[in-house]
Protein backbone atom coordinates (compact mmCIF):
# COMPACT_ATOMS: atom_id res chain seq x y z
CA UNK A 1 0.00 0.00 0.00
CA UNK A 2 1.49 3.71 -0.82
CA UNK A 3 0.63 6.54 1.62
CA UNK A 4 1.57 9.96 0.09
CA UNK A 5 3.76 12.19 2.26
CA UNK A 6 1.97 15.72 2.65
CA UNK A 7 3.80 18.13 3.51
CA UNK A 8 1.76 21.55 5.06
CA UNK A 9 4.73 23.62 4.53
CA UNK A 10 7.06 22.71 1.62
CA UNK A 11 10.22 23.83 2.18
CA UNK A 12 10.12 26.28 -0.08
CA UNK A 13 8.41 28.21 1.90
CA UNK A 14 10.13 30.86 3.79
CA UNK A 15 10.62 30.53 7.58
CA UNK A 16 8.61 33.88 7.84
CA UNK A 17 5.71 32.79 5.07
CA UNK A 18 5.29 29.01 7.35
CA UNK A 19 5.09 31.10 10.89
CA UNK A 20 2.24 33.69 9.31
CA UNK A 21 0.56 30.46 7.85
CA UNK A 22 0.53 28.44 11.58
CA UNK A 23 -0.84 31.88 13.28
CA UNK A 24 -3.02 32.87 10.45
CA UNK A 25 -4.56 29.03 10.90
CA UNK A 26 -4.47 29.82 14.94
CA UNK A 27 -6.77 32.76 14.70
CA UNK A 28 -8.87 31.09 12.56
CA UNK A 29 -9.50 28.10 15.01
CA UNK A 30 -9.30 30.84 18.09
CA UNK A 31 -12.35 33.19 16.10
CA UNK A 32 -14.64 29.97 15.40
CA UNK A 33 -14.54 28.70 18.70
CA UNK A 34 -15.15 31.80 20.49
CA UNK A 35 -18.10 31.89 22.17
CA UNK A 36 -20.95 35.22 21.99
CA UNK A 37 -19.63 38.31 22.86
CA UNK A 38 -22.48 39.96 25.95
CA UNK A 39 -23.77 43.08 24.82
CA UNK A 40 -23.36 46.31 26.86
CA UNK A 41 -25.48 46.63 30.02
CA UNK A 42 -28.01 49.11 29.73
CA UNK A 43 -27.99 52.71 31.77
CA UNK A 44 -29.67 51.72 35.53
CA UNK A 45 -33.43 51.24 35.54
CA UNK A 46 -34.78 54.45 37.43
CA UNK A 47 -37.68 52.96 39.21
CA UNK A 48 -37.85 50.73 42.19
CA UNK A 49 -39.07 47.26 40.45
CA UNK A 50 -37.89 48.26 37.03
CA UNK A 51 -35.42 45.87 35.03
CA UNK A 52 -34.06 47.35 31.46
CA UNK A 53 -32.59 44.75 29.44
CA UNK A 54 -32.53 41.47 27.63
CA UNK A 55 -32.22 37.45 28.06
CA UNK A 56 -31.56 35.91 24.83
CA UNK A 57 -31.72 31.80 24.64
CA UNK A 58 -30.92 30.42 21.37
CA UNK A 59 -32.92 32.44 18.66
CA UNK A 60 -35.42 33.94 21.69
CA UNK A 61 -34.70 37.01 23.08
CA UNK A 62 -37.00 37.96 26.16
CA UNK A 63 -37.32 41.72 27.44
CA UNK A 64 -36.64 41.93 31.25
CA UNK A 65 -39.31 44.96 32.94
CA UNK A 66 -40.08 43.55 36.40
CA UNK A 67 -37.19 44.06 39.16
CA UNK A 68 -37.47 41.85 42.10
CA UNK A 69 -35.17 41.05 45.59
CA UNK A 70 -34.90 39.70 48.93
CA UNK A 71 -32.63 39.51 51.19
CA UNK A 72 -30.94 38.70 53.25
CA UNK A 73 -32.02 35.85 54.16
CA UNK A 74 -29.75 35.43 57.83
CA UNK A 75 -28.93 38.25 60.00
CA UNK A 76 -25.17 37.20 59.03
CA UNK A 77 -25.79 36.80 55.61
CA UNK A 78 -25.28 39.52 53.07
CA UNK A 79 -26.72 37.55 50.16
CA UNK A 80 -29.54 38.82 47.78
CA UNK A 81 -31.87 37.11 45.34
CA UNK A 82 -32.36 38.97 42.30
CA UNK A 83 -35.55 38.28 40.07
CA UNK A 84 -35.85 39.98 36.47
CA UNK A 85 -38.93 39.61 34.65
CA UNK A 86 -40.90 39.99 31.33
CA UNK A 87 -44.27 40.50 32.72
CA UNK A 88 -45.26 41.19 36.22
CA UNK A 89 -45.81 39.01 39.52
CA UNK A 90 -49.30 39.40 41.07
CA UNK A 91 -49.19 40.72 44.74
CA UNK A 92 -50.32 37.27 46.03
CA UNK A 93 -47.75 35.23 44.57
CA UNK A 94 -44.81 37.76 45.78
CA UNK A 95 -46.43 37.62 49.03
CA UNK A 96 -44.98 33.73 49.17
CA UNK A 97 -41.80 34.82 48.36
CA UNK A 98 -38.89 34.69 44.83
CA UNK A 99 -38.57 30.76 45.58
CA UNK A 100 -40.08 27.75 44.13
CA UNK A 101 -43.38 28.10 46.73
CA UNK A 102 -43.50 31.59 45.05
CA UNK A 103 -42.82 33.67 41.68
CA UNK A 104 -39.90 31.08 40.86
CA UNK A 105 -42.80 29.15 40.23
CA UNK A 106 -44.31 31.20 37.42
CA UNK A 107 -40.62 31.34 36.04
CA UNK A 108 -40.26 27.46 35.59
CA UNK A 109 -44.19 26.67 34.35
CA UNK A 110 -43.44 29.49 31.49
CA UNK A 111 -45.95 32.21 32.60
CA UNK A 112 -43.05 34.34 32.93
CA UNK A 113 -39.81 34.59 31.43
CA UNK A 114 -36.54 36.06 32.85
CA UNK A 115 -33.48 35.46 34.91
CA UNK A 116 -32.82 34.71 39.09
CA UNK A 117 -29.45 35.17 40.81
CA UNK A 118 -27.89 35.19 44.13
CA UNK A 119 -25.99 38.15 44.15
CA UNK A 120 -23.42 39.31 46.93
CA UNK A 121 -23.70 42.81 48.91
CA UNK A 122 -20.17 42.95 46.99
CA UNK A 123 -21.95 42.37 43.50
CA UNK A 124 -21.10 39.00 42.90
CA UNK A 125 -22.62 36.67 40.86
CA UNK A 126 -22.99 33.31 43.34
CA UNK A 127 -25.41 31.76 40.42
CA UNK A 128 -27.21 33.03 37.51
CA UNK A 129 -30.02 30.71 36.33
CA UNK A 130 -32.09 31.85 32.68
CA UNK A 131 -35.87 31.15 32.53
CA UNK A 132 -36.81 31.71 28.61
CA UNK A 133 -37.18 29.83 25.29
CA UNK A 134 -36.63 26.27 26.15
CA UNK A 135 -34.36 26.54 29.36
CA UNK A 136 -36.39 26.64 32.34
CA UNK A 137 -34.16 26.63 35.00
CA UNK A 138 -31.99 23.67 33.69
CA UNK A 139 -28.94 25.49 33.06
CA UNK A 140 -26.97 27.47 34.95
CA UNK A 141 -23.81 29.66 35.84
CA UNK A 142 -22.23 29.22 39.14
CA UNK A 143 -19.74 31.68 40.95
CA UNK A 144 -20.30 33.83 37.47
CA UNK A 145 -17.74 36.57 38.79
CA UNK A 146 -19.01 40.10 39.51
CA UNK A 147 -22.17 42.55 38.19
CA UNK A 148 -20.37 45.65 36.75
CA UNK A 149 -22.30 47.35 39.65
CA UNK A 150 -24.19 46.59 42.45
CA UNK A 151 -25.08 48.97 45.41
CA UNK A 152 -27.33 48.04 48.83
CA UNK A 153 -28.93 51.39 50.16
CA UNK A 154 -31.65 51.24 52.04
CA UNK A 155 -34.20 51.96 49.56
CA UNK A 156 -33.31 48.78 47.63
CA UNK A 157 -30.43 47.14 45.66
CA UNK A 158 -29.50 48.04 42.43
CA UNK A 159 -27.22 46.43 39.59
CA UNK A 160 -26.05 46.35 36.72
CA UNK A 161 -24.37 43.34 34.59
CA UNK A 162 -24.00 41.45 31.54
CA UNK A 163 -22.68 37.37 30.93
CA UNK A 164 -22.46 35.16 28.15
CA UNK A 165 -22.85 31.41 29.47
CA UNK A 166 -19.84 29.34 28.04
CA UNK A 167 -21.51 26.54 25.69
CA UNK A 168 -24.76 26.80 27.32
CA UNK A 169 -26.56 28.77 24.49
CA UNK A 170 -27.64 31.80 26.49
CA UNK A 171 -26.89 35.52 27.80
CA UNK A 172 -28.04 38.30 29.62
CA UNK A 173 -27.40 41.92 29.59
CA UNK A 174 -29.55 44.11 32.05
CA UNK A 175 -30.03 46.95 34.91
CA UNK A 176 -32.33 46.68 37.69
CA UNK A 177 -34.07 48.90 40.74
CA UNK A 178 -35.84 47.08 43.26
CA UNK A 179 -36.89 47.16 46.42
CA UNK A 180 -36.06 44.50 49.03
CA UNK A 181 -38.57 42.12 50.54
CA UNK A 182 -37.98 39.80 53.39
CA UNK A 183 -37.24 36.15 52.78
Amino acid sequence: MYYARVNLYPRTLSAGLRAILSLGTLAFCLTAARPGVAQPAPALAAKAGEAVGTVQVGKTTVTLKYAYASGPADPGDSVYQIMLTDGPVPPDVLARGLGMGGAKALLQSGKLAGITMLISAEGFLRNIIPFAGDLRGEKMLASAGRLDSFVVTPNGVTGQGRKVSAGQGWSFAASFNAAVSKP
